[in-house]
Protein backbone atom coordinates (compact mmCIF):
# COMPACT_ATOMS: atom_id res chain seq x y z
CA UNK A 1 0.00 0.00 0.00
CA UNK A 2 1.83 3.16 -0.66
CA UNK A 3 0.73 5.99 1.15
CA UNK A 4 1.39 9.97 0.74
CA UNK A 5 3.91 11.67 2.54
CA UNK A 6 1.49 13.43 4.94
CA UNK A 7 -0.01 10.67 6.37
CA UNK A 8 3.38 8.74 6.53
CA UNK A 9 4.79 11.37 8.40
CA UNK A 10 1.42 11.04 10.62
CA UNK A 11 2.19 7.62 11.30
CA UNK A 12 5.73 8.89 12.18
CA UNK A 13 4.18 11.12 15.39
CA UNK A 14 1.77 8.92 16.65
CA UNK A 15 5.49 6.55 17.33
CA UNK A 16 7.50 9.06 18.36
CA UNK A 17 6.17 9.61 22.14
CA UNK A 18 5.82 5.85 22.90
CA UNK A 19 9.76 5.33 21.48
CA UNK A 20 10.85 8.53 23.75
CA UNK A 21 8.77 6.89 26.55
CA UNK A 22 11.16 3.73 26.33
CA UNK A 23 14.44 5.15 26.84
CA UNK A 24 16.51 4.27 29.31
CA UNK A 25 14.53 1.34 30.19
CA UNK A 26 17.96 -0.64 29.86
CA UNK A 27 19.44 0.85 32.58
CA UNK A 28 20.06 -0.11 36.28
CA UNK A 29 18.03 0.72 38.87
CA UNK A 30 19.03 2.64 41.63
CA UNK A 31 16.24 1.00 43.51
CA UNK A 32 14.13 -2.21 43.61
CA UNK A 33 10.96 0.10 42.74
CA UNK A 34 12.32 1.72 40.08
CA UNK A 35 13.73 0.76 36.66
CA UNK A 36 16.00 4.04 35.74
CA UNK A 37 16.48 7.81 37.28
CA UNK A 38 13.55 9.52 36.50
CA UNK A 39 13.72 12.36 34.34
CA UNK A 40 13.47 15.75 35.89
CA UNK A 41 11.14 17.34 33.41
CA UNK A 42 7.65 17.26 33.88
CA UNK A 43 5.65 15.90 31.47
CA UNK A 44 2.49 17.23 29.54
CA UNK A 45 0.75 13.78 29.57
CA UNK A 46 -1.78 14.62 32.61
CA UNK A 47 -4.70 12.19 33.97
CA UNK A 48 -7.57 14.13 34.76
CA UNK A 49 -11.21 14.20 35.78
CA UNK A 50 -14.34 16.73 37.38
CA UNK A 51 -15.77 16.22 40.87
CA UNK A 52 -19.21 16.56 41.58
CA UNK A 53 -18.97 20.02 42.95
CA UNK A 54 -16.87 21.03 39.85
CA UNK A 55 -13.56 20.86 40.66
CA UNK A 56 -11.27 19.93 37.76
CA UNK A 57 -8.33 17.02 39.21
CA UNK A 58 -5.61 16.90 37.40
CA UNK A 59 -2.68 13.97 38.02
CA UNK A 60 0.82 14.99 37.02
CA UNK A 61 4.37 12.84 36.80
CA UNK A 62 7.21 15.44 37.83
CA UNK A 63 10.61 13.59 38.63
CA UNK A 64 9.47 10.10 39.54
CA UNK A 65 6.26 10.80 41.86
CA UNK A 66 2.46 11.43 40.72
CA UNK A 67 0.89 14.52 42.04
CA UNK A 68 -2.63 15.22 42.29
CA UNK A 69 -4.25 18.61 42.92
CA UNK A 70 -7.30 20.71 42.73
CA UNK A 71 -8.66 23.77 40.94
CA UNK A 72 -12.00 25.36 41.86
CA UNK A 73 -11.71 27.99 39.75
CA UNK A 74 -11.68 26.52 36.73
CA UNK A 75 -8.23 25.79 35.83
CA UNK A 76 -6.67 29.40 36.81
CA UNK A 77 -5.14 27.92 39.95
CA UNK A 78 -4.78 24.69 41.75
CA UNK A 79 -4.46 23.23 45.24
CA UNK A 80 -0.95 22.45 46.28
CA UNK A 81 -0.58 19.01 44.93
CA UNK A 82 -0.57 15.99 47.13
CA UNK A 83 1.98 12.76 45.84
CA UNK A 84 0.34 9.69 45.16
CA UNK A 85 3.22 7.19 45.49
CA UNK A 86 5.67 6.53 48.47
CA UNK A 87 9.14 6.21 46.65
CA UNK A 88 10.47 7.46 43.59
CA UNK A 89 9.14 5.36 40.30
CA UNK A 90 9.88 5.54 36.97
CA UNK A 91 6.27 6.11 35.85
CA UNK A 92 5.30 5.72 31.96
CA UNK A 93 3.87 9.78 31.20
CA UNK A 94 4.12 9.91 27.53
CA UNK A 95 1.60 9.74 24.49
CA UNK A 96 -0.66 6.90 25.28
CA UNK A 97 0.63 5.76 28.10
CA UNK A 98 -0.39 7.96 31.21
CA UNK A 99 -1.63 8.14 35.17
CA UNK A 100 -4.99 7.54 35.10
CA UNK A 101 -7.64 9.58 37.15
CA UNK A 102 -11.30 9.06 38.85
CA UNK A 103 -12.98 11.61 41.19
CA UNK A 104 -16.47 10.08 42.94
CA UNK A 105 -19.36 11.57 44.26
CA UNK A 106 -17.88 11.06 47.51
CA UNK A 107 -15.05 12.68 47.24
CA UNK A 108 -13.12 9.02 47.03
CA UNK A 109 -10.11 9.36 44.49
CA UNK A 110 -8.73 6.48 42.18
CA UNK A 111 -5.06 6.64 40.56
CA UNK A 112 -3.63 3.97 38.00
CA UNK A 113 -0.74 4.55 36.25
CA UNK A 114 2.37 1.96 34.97
CA UNK A 115 5.59 1.24 36.43
CA UNK A 116 8.17 0.93 34.05
CA UNK A 117 10.74 -1.83 34.86
CA UNK A 118 14.40 -2.47 33.92
CA UNK A 119 13.61 -4.04 30.76
CA UNK A 120 12.86 -2.34 27.83
CA UNK A 121 8.74 -2.07 27.31
CA UNK A 122 7.86 -3.99 30.59
CA UNK A 123 6.08 -2.43 34.01
CA UNK A 124 3.80 -3.37 36.89
CA UNK A 125 0.19 -2.17 36.58
CA UNK A 126 0.14 0.63 40.16
CA UNK A 127 -3.12 1.12 42.07
CA UNK A 128 -3.38 3.50 44.92
CA UNK A 129 -6.82 5.58 46.41
CA UNK A 130 -7.55 8.46 48.15
CA UNK A 131 -10.97 7.90 50.71
CA UNK A 132 -10.62 11.33 52.18
CA UNK A 133 -10.97 13.53 49.40
CA UNK A 134 -7.71 13.94 48.07
CA UNK A 135 -5.56 14.97 51.20
CA UNK A 136 -3.34 11.28 51.08
CA UNK A 137 -3.42 8.18 49.04
CA UNK A 138 -2.86 4.46 50.23
CA UNK A 139 0.22 2.65 49.28
CA UNK A 140 0.13 2.01 45.90
CA UNK A 141 0.02 -1.81 44.94
CA UNK A 142 0.68 -3.76 42.36
CA UNK A 143 -2.60 -4.97 40.21
CA UNK A 144 -1.24 -7.65 38.03
CA UNK A 145 -0.89 -10.74 39.97
CA UNK A 146 1.97 -13.31 38.00
CA UNK A 147 5.01 -11.26 39.34
CA UNK A 148 7.39 -8.91 37.21
CA UNK A 149 6.60 -8.81 33.66
CA UNK A 150 5.54 -6.68 30.78
CA UNK A 151 2.05 -5.00 31.94
CA UNK A 152 1.43 -1.32 29.85
CA UNK A 153 -0.95 0.83 28.75
CA UNK A 154 -3.45 0.67 31.58
CA UNK A 155 -6.90 1.97 31.41
CA UNK A 156 -9.19 2.49 34.56
CA UNK A 157 -13.09 2.33 34.73
CA UNK A 158 -15.01 2.87 38.16
CA UNK A 159 -18.68 3.65 39.12
CA UNK A 160 -20.23 5.10 42.40
CA UNK A 161 -20.94 1.66 43.84
CA UNK A 162 -17.69 0.16 44.45
CA UNK A 163 -16.87 -1.13 40.96
CA UNK A 164 -13.41 -0.54 39.49
CA UNK A 165 -11.86 -2.04 36.49
CA UNK A 166 -8.45 -1.54 35.48
CA UNK A 167 -7.70 -3.11 32.00
CA UNK A 168 -4.14 -3.37 30.15
CA UNK A 169 -1.88 -5.01 27.47
CA UNK A 170 -0.32 -7.77 28.68
CA UNK A 171 2.95 -10.23 27.81
CA UNK A 172 3.19 -13.18 29.80
CA UNK A 173 1.46 -14.99 27.15
CA UNK A 174 4.09 -13.97 24.76
CA UNK A 175 6.50 -14.89 27.41
CA UNK A 176 4.94 -18.42 27.82
CA UNK A 177 4.96 -19.15 24.42
CA UNK A 178 8.51 -18.20 23.74
CA UNK A 179 9.71 -20.59 26.64
CA UNK A 180 7.89 -23.42 24.75
CA UNK A 181 9.98 -22.48 21.28
CA UNK A 182 6.71 -20.71 19.93
CA UNK A 183 5.58 -17.78 18.16
CA UNK A 184 2.67 -15.67 19.73
CA UNK A 185 1.44 -12.27 17.93
CA UNK A 186 1.19 -9.22 20.11
CA UNK A 187 -0.10 -9.00 23.41
CA UNK A 188 -3.30 -10.08 25.33
CA UNK A 189 -5.80 -7.66 26.94
CA UNK A 190 -6.09 -8.47 30.67
CA UNK A 191 -8.43 -6.80 33.40
CA UNK A 192 -9.38 -7.08 37.33
CA UNK A 193 -12.21 -6.47 38.98
CA UNK A 194 -12.55 -5.16 42.18
CA UNK A 195 -15.56 -4.81 44.26
CA UNK A 196 -15.06 -3.10 47.17
CA UNK A 197 -13.91 -0.18 46.15
CA UNK A 198 -9.99 -0.80 44.90
CA UNK A 199 -9.59 -2.66 48.84
CA UNK A 200 -8.91 -6.15 47.17
CA UNK A 201 -8.56 -7.31 43.23
CA UNK A 202 -9.89 -10.25 41.87
CA UNK A 203 -7.73 -12.44 40.03
CA UNK A 204 -5.98 -11.58 36.84
CA UNK A 205 -8.64 -12.81 33.74
CA UNK A 206 -7.69 -12.68 30.45
CA UNK A 207 -10.15 -10.49 27.87
CA UNK A 208 -8.79 -11.74 24.64
CA UNK A 209 -5.92 -13.00 22.83
CA UNK A 210 -3.13 -10.78 20.44
CA UNK A 211 -4.02 -7.01 20.64
CA UNK A 212 -1.69 -4.94 19.47
CA UNK A 213 1.09 -3.82 21.88
CA UNK A 214 0.93 -0.28 21.98
CA UNK A 215 -2.43 1.27 21.38
CA UNK A 216 -4.39 2.76 24.03
CA UNK A 217 -7.80 0.89 25.49
CA UNK A 218 -10.89 2.35 25.59
CA UNK A 219 -13.41 1.45 28.57
CA UNK A 220 -17.01 2.56 28.91
CA UNK A 221 -20.09 1.30 31.45
CA UNK A 222 -22.96 -0.37 28.63
CA UNK A 223 -26.28 0.49 30.00
CA UNK A 224 -26.54 -2.30 32.10
CA UNK A 225 -23.48 -1.94 34.22
CA UNK A 226 -21.39 -4.27 32.50
CA UNK A 227 -18.07 -2.90 30.99
CA UNK A 228 -16.88 -2.47 28.07
CA UNK A 229 -13.49 -2.04 25.85
CA UNK A 230 -12.23 -1.42 22.74
CA UNK A 231 -8.65 -1.69 21.72
CA UNK A 232 -6.70 -2.17 18.46
CA UNK A 233 -6.54 -6.24 17.50
CA UNK A 234 -4.32 -8.39 15.47
CA UNK A 235 -6.59 -10.48 12.95
CA UNK A 236 -5.35 -12.60 10.35
CA UNK A 237 -1.35 -12.77 10.27
CA UNK A 238 -0.91 -8.59 10.90
CA UNK A 239 -4.24 -6.77 10.61
CA UNK A 240 -4.53 -3.88 13.01
CA UNK A 241 -8.01 -2.70 13.22
CA UNK A 242 -10.55 -2.72 16.43
CA UNK A 243 -12.17 -4.83 18.36
CA UNK A 244 -15.23 -4.59 20.99
CA UNK A 245 -15.91 -6.71 24.01
CA UNK A 246 -17.93 -6.44 27.39
CA UNK A 247 -16.12 -7.65 30.43
CA UNK A 248 -18.37 -10.10 32.46
CA UNK A 249 -18.46 -9.33 36.09
CA UNK A 250 -19.13 -12.56 37.73
CA UNK A 251 -16.14 -14.76 38.18
CA UNK A 252 -17.63 -17.87 36.88
CA UNK A 253 -18.86 -16.06 33.38
CA UNK A 254 -16.40 -16.05 30.55
CA UNK A 255 -15.27 -13.23 28.11
CA UNK A 256 -17.40 -13.06 25.44
CA UNK A 257 -15.61 -13.64 21.69
CA UNK A 258 -14.25 -10.05 20.45
CA UNK A 259 -16.43 -8.15 17.86
CA UNK A 260 -14.42 -6.46 15.34
CA UNK A 261 -15.35 -3.03 15.47
CA UNK A 262 -13.42 -1.67 12.37
CA UNK A 263 -12.80 -3.35 9.15
CA UNK A 264 -10.38 -0.93 7.62
CA UNK A 265 -7.31 -3.53 7.18
CA UNK A 266 -4.85 -2.23 8.54
CA UNK A 267 -1.56 -4.31 7.91
CA UNK A 268 1.44 -3.31 9.54
CA UNK A 269 4.35 -5.18 11.07
CA UNK A 270 4.50 -2.08 13.69
CA UNK A 271 2.19 -0.89 16.64
CA UNK A 272 0.94 2.57 15.61
CA UNK A 273 0.61 4.21 19.17
CA UNK A 274 -2.96 5.25 18.18
CA UNK A 275 -5.50 3.90 20.47
CA UNK A 276 -9.67 4.52 20.15
CA UNK A 277 -12.30 6.17 22.27
CA UNK A 278 -15.39 4.64 23.17
CA UNK A 279 -18.60 6.08 24.66
CA UNK A 280 -22.05 4.50 25.32
CA UNK A 281 -25.04 6.96 25.72
CA UNK A 282 -28.84 6.70 28.11
CA UNK A 283 -30.28 4.49 25.10
CA UNK A 284 -27.34 1.86 24.46
CA UNK A 285 -25.67 3.72 21.64
CA UNK A 286 -22.22 2.70 21.52
CA UNK A 287 -19.97 5.60 20.06
CA UNK A 288 -16.57 4.44 18.46
CA UNK A 289 -13.83 6.50 17.68
CA UNK A 290 -10.37 5.35 15.73
CA UNK A 291 -7.37 6.08 13.65
CA UNK A 292 -6.21 3.78 10.63
CA UNK A 293 -4.24 4.47 7.62
CA UNK A 294 -5.86 0.85 6.23
CA UNK A 295 -6.11 0.07 2.82
CA UNK A 296 -9.73 0.69 3.08
CA UNK A 297 -9.93 4.15 4.44
CA UNK A 298 -7.00 6.44 5.77
CA UNK A 299 -7.39 9.18 8.80
CA UNK A 300 -9.79 9.90 12.15
CA UNK A 301 -13.36 7.86 11.94
CA UNK A 302 -16.61 7.71 13.72
CA UNK A 303 -19.12 5.14 13.76
CA UNK A 304 -21.95 4.09 16.26
CA UNK A 305 -23.96 0.66 16.86
CA UNK A 306 -27.18 0.70 17.98
CA UNK A 307 -27.41 -3.56 18.68
CA UNK A 308 -24.45 -4.37 20.93
CA UNK A 309 -21.62 -4.18 18.63
CA UNK A 310 -23.53 -6.36 15.94
CA UNK A 311 -23.76 -4.19 13.43
CA UNK A 312 -22.31 -0.14 12.60
CA UNK A 313 -22.77 2.95 10.68
CA UNK A 314 -21.11 3.95 8.06
CA UNK A 315 -17.38 5.46 8.90
CA UNK A 316 -17.79 9.55 9.20
CA UNK A 317 -14.02 10.98 8.75
CA UNK A 318 -13.23 13.01 11.36
CA UNK A 319 -11.01 15.76 10.79
CA UNK A 320 -7.95 16.33 7.70
CA UNK A 321 -5.60 13.46 7.56
CA UNK A 322 -3.13 15.75 5.50
CA UNK A 323 -2.73 17.58 8.87
CA UNK A 324 -2.04 14.34 10.68
CA UNK A 325 -5.31 14.89 12.52
CA UNK A 326 -4.95 12.24 15.82
CA UNK A 327 -5.68 11.56 18.71
CA UNK A 328 -8.76 11.70 19.41
CA UNK A 329 -11.90 11.78 22.38
CA UNK A 330 -15.38 11.67 22.90
CA UNK A 331 -17.53 13.21 25.31
CA UNK A 332 -21.09 13.17 26.08
CA UNK A 333 -23.90 14.97 27.25
CA UNK A 334 -27.43 13.36 26.41
CA UNK A 335 -27.81 13.37 22.41
CA UNK A 336 -25.12 15.82 22.37
CA UNK A 337 -21.78 14.06 21.85
CA UNK A 338 -18.52 16.00 21.22
CA UNK A 339 -14.77 15.15 19.20
CA UNK A 340 -12.33 16.79 19.78
CA UNK A 341 -8.50 15.92 17.98
CA UNK A 342 -5.37 17.69 17.46
CA UNK A 343 -3.46 17.85 14.54
CA UNK A 344 -0.67 19.44 13.30
CA UNK A 345 -1.04 22.58 10.84
CA UNK A 346 3.01 23.28 9.40
CA UNK A 347 4.68 25.07 12.85
CA UNK A 348 1.95 24.44 15.49
CA UNK A 349 -0.36 21.69 16.84
CA UNK A 350 -4.33 22.68 16.99
CA UNK A 351 -7.07 22.05 19.13
CA UNK A 352 -10.18 21.45 17.12
CA UNK A 353 -14.16 20.05 17.94
CA UNK A 354 -16.91 19.23 16.29
CA UNK A 355 -20.53 18.47 17.40
CA UNK A 356 -23.32 16.37 16.51
CA UNK A 357 -26.59 17.07 18.46
CA UNK A 358 -28.68 14.29 17.35
CA UNK A 359 -26.63 11.46 19.20
CA UNK A 360 -24.32 10.88 16.60
CA UNK A 361 -26.39 11.12 13.10
CA UNK A 362 -25.45 14.08 11.98
CA UNK A 363 -22.42 16.35 12.70
CA UNK A 364 -21.53 19.90 12.14
CA UNK A 365 -18.48 21.74 10.79
CA UNK A 366 -15.46 21.52 12.98
CA UNK A 367 -13.87 24.13 14.75
CA UNK A 368 -10.15 25.24 15.77
CA UNK A 369 -10.27 25.48 19.37
CA UNK A 370 -6.97 26.53 19.68
CA UNK A 371 -3.27 26.22 18.76
CA UNK A 372 0.35 25.87 20.40
CA UNK A 373 3.57 26.12 19.71
CA UNK A 374 6.07 23.62 20.73
CA UNK A 375 4.80 20.20 22.38
CA UNK A 376 1.50 19.65 23.18
CA UNK A 377 -0.33 17.19 24.86
CA UNK A 378 -3.61 14.96 23.26
CA UNK A 379 -6.85 16.78 24.39
CA UNK A 380 -8.97 15.76 27.59
CA UNK A 381 -12.78 16.40 27.35
CA UNK A 382 -14.65 16.48 30.89
CA UNK A 383 -18.55 17.32 31.61
CA UNK A 384 -19.12 20.29 34.07
CA UNK A 385 -22.55 21.27 35.48
CA UNK A 386 -22.61 23.85 33.19
CA UNK A 387 -21.17 22.11 29.91
CA UNK A 388 -18.52 20.25 27.92
CA UNK A 389 -14.69 21.62 28.68
CA UNK A 390 -11.68 19.90 27.31
CA UNK A 391 -8.01 20.20 29.03
CA UNK A 392 -4.58 20.80 26.59
CA UNK A 393 -1.81 20.91 27.92
CA UNK A 394 1.17 22.09 25.61
CA UNK A 395 4.29 23.95 26.25
CA UNK A 396 2.18 27.57 27.00
CA UNK A 397 0.65 25.66 30.14
CA UNK A 398 -2.62 24.22 30.80
CA UNK A 399 -5.21 25.11 28.77
CA UNK A 400 -8.81 24.87 29.78
CA UNK A 401 -11.56 25.57 27.05
CA UNK A 402 -15.57 25.73 26.88
CA UNK A 403 -16.74 23.68 24.21
CA UNK A 404 -19.51 25.30 23.54
CA UNK A 405 -20.10 29.33 22.95
CA UNK A 406 -20.86 31.00 26.61
CA UNK A 407 -19.89 28.21 28.38
CA UNK A 408 -16.97 29.48 30.74
CA UNK A 409 -14.79 27.22 32.88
Amino acid sequence: MKLPALLLLSLGLALLPAARAHEGHGEAAPRPMAAATPTAKPSLAIGADMDAQGGLWVARVEAGWIKVSVSRDGGRSFSAPVTVNREVENIYADGENRPKLRVLADGTVYVSYTRALAKPYSGMIRFAVSRDGGRSFSAPVDVNDDGEGSHRFDALLADEHGTVVLAWLDKREGAAAAKGGKTYAGSAVYYALSQDGGRTFAANRKLADHSCDCCRIGLAWDRDGTPLALWRQIFGRNTRDFALARLPLAPDQAPEAPQRASDDNWAIDACPHHGGDLAVDARGRYHLLWFTLGSTRQGLFYRHSDDGGRSFSAPVPVGDPERQAGHPALLLDGKRIRIVWRDFAGNRFRLLAMTSNDGGDHWQPARVLSEAVGPADYPRPLMTSRGGLVLWHTAQGLQVLPLDSGEAP
